[in-house]
């Protein structure tokens, strides 16, 4: 198995990256932005979004500038393309479906002795990249996201620090039209938090500071974070972000806000108004699978949650999944793994990733061997 290292400064991992996902880069980009052609005019048409975007990231992460043009240099594409596709303004953007579901085992909860956290990705059908990256001066991350993007999906850190990030419901009015989205929110936690205290702080200050928009220019965010010692459920506008920590116990989530005091952020019924919506049933499912079994729970039966196919299409597992990870987040490190699949749930192979890996299979990298859906 060919690996990578992805280890140096922002310029330099990006300088990699970019050599070895340049075909599915470009398919990326003519996915989203249309024939080559094209693509002078439309930067022109975006260059306020891009702009903004440039902006954005020299204030709160000059490194990721760095790290897209180090990409766009390794690829040989300009770098307002990589940048526009990152800022992904609405206008690009396709409208937000409900998806994504994840779940944590906190505590005595969990039958093997650690905290466990689960996510399973559903979005549209592109190559996902995971990888084990490692800028100078920030955390070493394993995670994942879909190729040619600079936020994170779901991710580790080095500390033992999970995150996943669901698309939230429906909100009221307000916020920034320029900000990060939830990919980009759960990267700069990987980066610099080292448990779900500082997770949450990270959240906050982003929050204060106006940094943070809607997603898809309509709809909240939901992030589940979990540490060898605890949980964090944190549901987000660009406005507030309402939380709650868990020492023991389950919780599921997938895309609405449950917490009561976010309810206020909903615009239109909240649940259990809609009990045969997407995200009800696929939260009411994965209480039915694993509420049964708290106390044995192990990463196994979080897995087998995830390839649930009951009530398909709006099932955990379905045709718009297209990754999976999950986390045992032992308090020893070198109790520590996760479990990767890079694709499809039941057709893509599931991978064990233990913490102390450097290196990232190239074909996981470039998105070579990411599995589709079934269309």
């Amino acid at each position: 198995m060919r690996t990578y290292n992805l280890a140096g400064n922002a310029y330099e991992v990006g300088l990699r990256v970019g050599k070895l996902i340049r075909e599915a880069l470009v398919e990326r980009l003519r996915q989203q932005l249309g024939p080559e052609s094209t693509w002078p005019a439309l930067l022109e048409k975006h260059s306020q979004d891009v702009a903004a975007y440039r902006n954005l990231l020299a204030e709160l992460a000059p490194h990721w500038y760095e790290e897209a043009a180090g990409m766009a240099d390794g690829a040989g594409l300009p770098i307002d393309a990589i940048l526009l596709l990152n800022a992904n303004p609405k206008a690009l953007s396709p409208a937000a479906m409900e998806n994504c579901t994840a779940f944590m085992v906190i505590g005595a909860a969990s039958g093997c002795g650690a905290n466990l956290l689960h996510k399973n990705r559903d979005e549209k059908p592109l190559p996902q990249s995971f990888f084990v990256k490692h800028v100078i001066g920030k955390n070493r991350i394993m995670g994942g996201v879909e190729i040619g993007g600079l936020g994170l999906a779901q991710m580790v850190n080095e500390h033992g620090l999970a995150g996943a990030n669901n698309t939230g419901p429906l909100i009221a009015a307000g916020g920034t039209e320029y900000g990060l989205d939830d990919r980009h929110v759960l990267r700069l936690v990987a980066e610099e938090a080292r448990n779900c205290q500082e997770a949450l702080k990270v959240c906050q200050s982003l929050v204060q500071r106006r940094f943070v928009r809607r997603l898809d220019g309509e709809r909240g965010m939901i992030f589940l974070f979990a540490d060898p010692e605890q949980g964090l459920v944190v549901e987000m506008t660009p406005w507030r972000a309402w939380y709650q920590f868990s020492d023991d116990g389950l919780v599921c989530r997938s895309n609405h806000f449950l917490l009561s005091d976010a309810l206020v952020a909903v615009a239109g019924r909240a649940l259990p108004a809609e009990p045969e919506s997407s995200t009800a049933l696929r939260y009411a499912r994965a209480e039915e699978l694993l509420r049964p079994k708290l106390g044995h729970l192990r990463p196994e039966d979080l897995i087998v949650a995830g390839q649930d196919t009951t009530n398909w299409p709006n099932s955990i597992c379905n045709a718009n999944t297209v990754s999976m990870m999950t986390h045992r987040l032992a308090r020893e490190a070198e109790g520590r793994t996760s479990w990767v699949c890079n694709g499809y749930p039941l057709r893509a192979p599931i991978c064990e990733w233990p913490h102390n890996m450097t290196a990232t299979p190239v074909d996981c990298l470039d998105g070579s061997g990411w599995v589709s859906p079934p269309r």
